[in-house]
Protein backbone atom coordinates (compact mmCIF):
# COMPACT_ATOMS: atom_id res chain seq x y z
CA UNK A 1 0.00 0.00 0.00
CA UNK A 2 1.12 3.35 -0.82
CA UNK A 3 -0.41 6.48 1.02
CA UNK A 4 -1.67 9.11 -1.70
CA UNK A 5 -0.84 12.45 0.03
CA UNK A 6 -3.35 14.85 -0.17
CA UNK A 7 -5.71 12.28 -1.66
CA UNK A 8 -9.10 10.78 0.53
CA UNK A 9 -7.65 6.80 -0.84
CA UNK A 10 -4.92 4.70 0.07
CA UNK A 11 -4.30 2.95 -2.69
CA UNK A 12 -3.86 -0.86 -3.20
CA UNK A 13 -0.78 -1.75 -5.93
CA UNK A 14 -2.18 -4.65 -7.60
CA UNK A 15 -3.21 -4.09 -11.02
CA UNK A 16 -0.18 -4.53 -13.91
CA UNK A 17 -0.41 -1.37 -16.12
CA UNK A 18 1.43 -3.38 -18.49
CA UNK A 19 -1.83 -5.14 -19.50
CA UNK A 20 -3.19 -2.19 -20.79
CA UNK A 21 -3.09 -0.51 -23.86
CA UNK A 22 -0.67 2.79 -23.41
CA UNK A 23 -2.37 5.76 -22.91
CA UNK A 24 -0.52 9.16 -24.25
CA UNK A 25 -2.16 11.93 -21.67
CA UNK A 26 0.20 14.33 -22.82
CA UNK A 27 2.89 13.77 -19.88
CA UNK A 28 6.43 15.28 -21.17
CA UNK A 29 8.56 13.86 -17.98
CA UNK A 30 11.86 15.24 -19.55
CA UNK A 31 10.06 18.64 -20.83
CA UNK A 32 11.71 17.72 -24.59
CA UNK A 33 8.20 18.36 -26.04
CA UNK A 34 8.41 15.23 -26.90
CA UNK A 35 4.94 13.16 -24.92
CA UNK A 36 6.24 9.98 -22.68
CA UNK A 37 4.23 7.50 -25.23
CA UNK A 38 6.67 8.39 -28.42
CA UNK A 39 10.14 10.04 -26.59
CA UNK A 40 12.67 7.45 -27.19
CA UNK A 41 13.97 8.51 -23.76
CA UNK A 42 11.58 10.01 -21.83
CA UNK A 43 13.32 10.96 -18.73
CA UNK A 44 16.35 12.48 -20.51
CA UNK A 45 16.31 15.43 -22.48
CA UNK A 46 18.25 15.58 -25.73
CA UNK A 47 17.80 12.02 -27.08
CA UNK A 48 17.04 12.47 -30.70
CA UNK A 49 20.18 10.83 -31.92
CA UNK A 50 19.96 6.97 -32.14
CA UNK A 51 23.06 5.12 -33.58
CA UNK A 52 21.81 1.82 -33.64
CA UNK A 53 18.43 2.74 -34.88
CA UNK A 54 16.35 0.49 -32.49
CA UNK A 55 14.03 3.33 -31.01
CA UNK A 56 16.51 3.99 -27.53
CA UNK A 57 18.12 6.97 -28.04
CA UNK A 58 21.77 6.64 -27.24
CA UNK A 59 21.81 9.02 -24.34
CA UNK A 60 19.33 6.11 -22.55
CA UNK A 61 20.53 3.11 -24.70
CA UNK A 62 21.93 0.62 -22.48
CA UNK A 63 23.43 -1.37 -25.46
CA UNK A 64 25.12 -0.13 -28.89
CA UNK A 65 23.51 -3.50 -31.01
CA UNK A 66 20.25 -2.72 -31.99
CA UNK A 67 18.43 -5.72 -29.84
CA UNK A 68 16.84 -2.74 -26.81
CA UNK A 69 12.71 -1.91 -26.92
CA UNK A 70 11.41 -0.52 -24.19
CA UNK A 71 8.92 -3.01 -21.75
CA UNK A 72 8.22 -0.31 -19.11
CA UNK A 73 7.98 3.42 -17.87
CA UNK A 74 6.15 4.90 -14.72
CA UNK A 75 6.29 8.66 -14.81
CA UNK A 76 4.79 8.91 -11.91
CA UNK A 77 2.37 11.56 -13.31
CA UNK A 78 -0.42 9.97 -11.58
CA UNK A 79 -0.48 7.85 -7.91
CA UNK A 80 0.55 4.37 -9.13
CA UNK A 81 -1.73 1.31 -8.73
CA UNK A 82 1.13 -1.56 -9.80
CA UNK A 83 3.71 -0.83 -7.19
CA UNK A 84 3.83 -3.26 -4.01
CA UNK A 85 5.53 -1.71 -1.01
CA UNK A 86 7.63 -4.33 0.67
CA UNK A 87 8.99 -2.46 3.69
CA UNK A 88 9.45 1.44 4.99
CA UNK A 89 7.17 4.16 3.90
CA UNK A 90 5.90 5.72 0.43
CA UNK A 91 3.99 8.30 -0.45
CA UNK A 92 3.01 10.15 -3.76
CA UNK A 93 2.64 13.78 -4.51
CA UNK A 94 3.09 16.19 -7.06
CA UNK A 95 4.44 13.78 -9.27
CA UNK A 96 6.72 11.54 -7.54
CA UNK A 97 6.93 9.07 -5.18
CA UNK A 98 8.39 9.50 -2.01
CA UNK A 99 9.86 8.19 1.11
CA UNK A 100 11.94 9.59 4.32
CA UNK A 101 13.83 6.49 4.91
CA UNK A 102 16.02 8.42 7.57
CA UNK A 103 16.41 5.53 10.07
CA UNK A 104 14.78 2.89 8.33
CA UNK A 105 15.15 0.76 4.72
CA UNK A 106 12.31 1.67 2.44
CA UNK A 107 11.83 -0.58 -0.52
CA UNK A 108 8.97 -0.57 -3.43
CA UNK A 109 8.67 -3.16 -6.48
CA UNK A 110 6.96 -3.53 -9.88
CA UNK A 111 6.30 -6.77 -11.71
CA UNK A 112 7.34 -6.19 -15.35
CA UNK A 113 6.98 -9.96 -16.33
CA UNK A 114 9.56 -11.31 -18.21
CA UNK A 115 12.31 -9.09 -19.80
CA UNK A 116 15.30 -10.68 -21.01
CA UNK A 117 19.06 -8.80 -20.85
CA UNK A 118 16.60 -5.93 -18.86
CA UNK A 119 17.61 -2.68 -18.24
CA UNK A 120 16.39 -0.63 -15.13
CA UNK A 121 16.60 2.90 -14.86
CA UNK A 122 15.62 5.62 -12.11
CA UNK A 123 16.21 9.46 -11.40
CA UNK A 124 15.57 10.83 -8.31
CA UNK A 125 16.15 13.34 -6.22
CA UNK A 126 17.81 12.49 -2.64
CA UNK A 127 19.30 13.49 0.69
CA UNK A 128 22.18 11.06 1.50
CA UNK A 129 24.15 11.51 4.73
CA UNK A 130 26.38 9.44 5.59
CA UNK A 131 25.86 5.71 6.17
CA UNK A 132 23.02 6.17 3.72
CA UNK A 133 22.47 3.53 0.72
CA UNK A 134 20.09 4.41 -2.52
CA UNK A 135 19.19 2.58 -5.46
CA UNK A 136 17.84 0.22 -8.02
CA UNK A 137 17.76 -3.80 -7.94
CA UNK A 138 16.08 -6.40 -10.34
CA UNK A 139 15.38 -9.50 -9.37
CA UNK A 140 15.34 -12.34 -11.75
CA UNK A 141 12.76 -15.40 -12.34
CA UNK A 142 15.71 -18.01 -10.73
CA UNK A 143 15.85 -15.93 -7.90
CA UNK A 144 19.12 -14.13 -8.48
CA UNK A 145 18.94 -10.73 -7.31
CA UNK A 146 20.94 -7.73 -8.63
CA UNK A 147 21.30 -4.17 -7.83
CA UNK A 148 23.05 -0.65 -8.18
CA UNK A 149 23.44 1.26 -5.55
CA UNK A 150 25.18 4.74 -4.28
CA UNK A 151 26.58 4.35 -0.71
CA UNK A 152 28.13 6.67 1.73
CA UNK A 153 30.27 5.87 3.94
CA UNK A 154 32.71 7.47 6.67
CA UNK A 155 35.62 7.88 3.60
CA UNK A 156 32.66 9.19 0.94
CA UNK A 157 30.54 8.08 -1.74
CA UNK A 158 30.73 4.67 -3.69
CA UNK A 159 28.80 3.43 -6.96
CA UNK A 160 28.26 -0.39 -6.17
CA UNK A 161 27.23 -3.78 -7.98
CA UNK A 162 25.62 -6.12 -5.71
CA UNK A 163 24.62 -9.65 -6.43
CA UNK A 164 22.50 -10.74 -3.58
CA UNK A 165 23.52 -8.40 -0.27
CA UNK A 166 27.29 -8.61 -1.04
CA UNK A 167 29.10 -5.57 -3.02
CA UNK A 168 31.20 -7.46 -5.63
CA UNK A 169 32.17 -4.07 -7.54
CA UNK A 170 32.75 -0.59 -6.05
CA UNK A 171 34.74 2.71 -6.65
CA UNK A 172 34.38 6.09 -5.90
CA UNK A 173 31.21 8.60 -6.61
CA UNK A 174 30.47 11.76 -6.48
CA UNK A 175 26.95 12.26 -6.92
CA UNK A 176 24.98 15.70 -6.14
CA UNK A 177 21.15 15.60 -4.91
CA UNK A 178 20.11 14.24 -8.77
CA UNK A 179 20.53 10.68 -8.92
CA UNK A 180 20.23 9.03 -12.37
CA UNK A 181 20.95 4.81 -11.95
CA UNK A 182 21.48 2.19 -13.98
CA UNK A 183 21.16 -1.58 -13.70
CA UNK A 184 21.98 -3.95 -16.68
CA UNK A 185 21.50 -7.64 -17.32
CA UNK A 186 24.29 -7.51 -20.58
CA UNK A 187 23.34 -9.20 -23.67
CA UNK A 188 26.45 -10.12 -24.63
CA UNK A 189 27.86 -12.30 -21.77
CA UNK A 190 25.15 -12.28 -19.50
CA UNK A 191 27.16 -9.91 -16.94
CA UNK A 192 26.00 -7.01 -14.96
CA UNK A 193 26.83 -3.62 -15.38
CA UNK A 194 25.78 -0.65 -13.18
CA UNK A 195 26.17 2.95 -14.19
CA UNK A 196 25.17 6.35 -12.44
CA UNK A 197 25.69 9.85 -13.26
CA UNK A 198 27.84 12.27 -11.49
CA UNK A 199 27.16 15.82 -9.95
CA UNK A 200 29.25 17.14 -13.10
CA UNK A 201 26.48 14.97 -15.79
CA UNK A 202 29.78 12.43 -16.40
CA UNK A 203 28.82 8.63 -16.38
CA UNK A 204 30.45 6.39 -14.06
CA UNK A 205 30.21 2.88 -15.26
CA UNK A 206 31.42 -0.68 -13.72
CA UNK A 207 31.22 -4.17 -14.45
CA UNK A 208 30.71 -7.75 -12.91
CA UNK A 209 31.57 -10.93 -14.73
CA UNK A 210 28.94 -13.45 -14.26
CA UNK A 211 26.45 -15.44 -16.00
CA UNK A 212 22.82 -15.20 -15.08
CA UNK A 213 20.64 -16.73 -17.93
CA UNK A 214 17.03 -16.60 -16.39
CA UNK A 215 15.07 -13.39 -17.29
CA UNK A 216 14.39 -10.39 -15.02
CA UNK A 217 10.70 -9.98 -13.43
CA UNK A 218 11.04 -7.52 -10.94
CA UNK A 219 12.43 -4.24 -10.23
CA UNK A 220 12.76 -2.52 -7.05
CA UNK A 221 13.82 0.98 -5.97
CA UNK A 222 15.63 1.02 -2.22
CA UNK A 223 16.57 3.41 0.29
CA UNK A 224 18.28 2.78 3.58
CA UNK A 225 19.14 6.07 5.84
CA UNK A 226 18.13 8.29 3.01
CA UNK A 227 15.25 10.69 2.00
CA UNK A 228 14.47 10.39 -1.66
CA UNK A 229 11.51 11.65 -4.54
CA UNK A 230 11.53 9.31 -7.03
CA UNK A 231 10.57 10.33 -10.33
CA UNK A 232 10.27 7.98 -13.20
CA UNK A 233 11.26 3.98 -13.82
CA UNK A 234 12.17 3.23 -16.80
CA UNK A 235 12.88 -0.58 -18.09
CA UNK A 236 14.31 -1.21 -21.57
CA UNK A 237 14.40 -5.13 -22.77
CA UNK A 238 13.05 -7.90 -25.04
CA UNK A 239 9.96 -10.05 -24.27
Amino acid sequence: MIACSGCDVVLGLQRNSDDAAPIDDGHDEDGDSLTDLVDPCPADAGDAVDSDGDNVGDVCDPDDRPIDRRAYFEPFARPPVDWTLTSGAWTYRDDLLASNAIGMVSTTEHDVGQIDHATFEATFDATRPVFSSTGVRMTFADGTVIGCLVNVGGGGETLNIYLGQTAQQTTPFSGGRALHLYVTHVAADNSIRCRAREANGLPTTINFATSIAASANKIAIVAQGSSIEVQSALVFGTR
